[in-house]
């Protein structure tokens, strides 16, 4: 496994983290959007989600969605940067007006969700984009998210590519695994294909007024 793919797995880490504090935040708020246990929920899934930000622009790594959602929303990478400063540093306010201006802007949350959506694809399908798609990444991949300790399996984007490499692998026929060729099965690859199309991937960037702008 070369080097750069244990360093995308460790970024991984950081991935996860940030998934965990988003499903605390969507479970403990539960749509009330006022008190302390907004605040300080919100606040740390975006402080959270810098440190990806962070670990991605160590990485050097290119991606079109990942890239638009930063450079077309740069004020907000700027804003979950401060959001963070003021999370993992003691503050003698006891709301600090950088973490308000974070989490009373719902669309900072909108792009926190879209961003991290994105951040996930990249990282699930990191070997395939590298790679390609054989038996051989298949086996690389388990043994990458192994490293990473995840598989992020309730992301969006992630039963997009599943259901892709499943149609995929049966067209190709070189998976001793998959469904024989047969018209009842051609069928059952017919449904995936409907399926693969009502999926969506990433709900969060629909409701992004910028991005939309964009296209």
């Amino acid at each position: 496994m070369s080097e750069k793919i244990l360093e995308v797995a460790a970024w991984g880490k950081y991935i996860y983290r940030s998934d965990i504090e988003r499903h605390h935040y969507e479970y403990k708020i539960q749509n009330d959007e006022s008190g302390i246990r907004f605040y300080i929920y919100s606040s740390q899934w975006l402080a959270s989600l810098y440190v990806v930000v962070e670990g991605w622009l160590s990485l050097k790594e290119s991606d079109k969605a990942i890239d638009e959602l930063l450079s077309v929303y740069e004020d907000y990478v700027l804003i979950i940067k401060r959001c963070r400063n003021a999370v993992y540093h003691y503050q003698k306010d006891i709301v600090d007006k950088r973490v308000e201006k974070a989490v009373t802007n719902k669309e900072i949350l909108t792009w926190a969700g879209a961003l991290l959506d994105e951040f996930i694809r990249f990282l699930y399908i990191y070997p395939f984009n590298k790679h390609g798609i054989c038996e051989e990444t298949v086996h690389l991949q388990k043994e990458y998210l192994d490293l990473v300790g995840w598989t992020p399996n309730e992301a969006g984007w992630v039963e997009w590519y599943e259901t892709f490499f499943f149609i995929l692998q049966y067209y190709e026929g070189n998976n001793p695994e998959m469904l024989m060729r047969t018209l009842q099965n051609d069928r059952k690859i017919e449904g995936a294909l409907k399926k693969l199309k009502s999926i969506n991937a990433n709900p969060y960037i629909t409701m992004l007024s910028r991005i939309k702008a964009n296209v």
